[in-house]
């Protein structure tokens, strides 16, 4: 059994003014993202990989490779804004592991937000 890999960042959501801890720790068979501004874990949704898509029309302005998702809440209020980040992350990791999310923000934040959590999600 391996160890999971774990990365760790602390990072400033320009929009939203606020501070977030973005943890990342990536075992075998899923991912678990932490998204923290009170260091305690918050409500969490689960993406699951339903079905990859590769268009075949090269003309299409679409990514060369997308996926639908399925989302579940497991813990806490099941919010529209919880599913949409956790989706959104999931999209930008690229895998075919299941995703976990867990998020404390309290308020929706903006799509800016949300790519800056991408990026310190995806780069090393």
């Amino acid at each position: 059994m391996d160890l999971p890999s774990i990365s760790k960042k602390y990072i400033t959501l320009p929009e939203a003014s606020t501070d977030v801890h973005v943890i990342k720790l990536e075992f075998s068979n899923l991912i678990f993202v932490i998204v923290s501004t009170n260091g305690k874990l918050g409500d969490m949704v689960q993406n699951v990989l339903f079905e990859r898509q590769t268009p075949n029309v090269p003309e299409m302005i679409l990514p060369r490779e997308a996926g639908t998702y399925e989302s579940h809440m497991l813990i806490g209020c099941d919010r529209d804004e919880a599913h949409l980040l956790a989706k959104k992350i999931a999209t930008e990791l690229k895998t075919d592991k299941k995703v976990i999310v867990s998020s404390t923000l309290g308020r929706p934040i903006s799509y800016t937000d949300a790519g800056e959590l991408c990026k310190a999600l995806v780069s090393p």
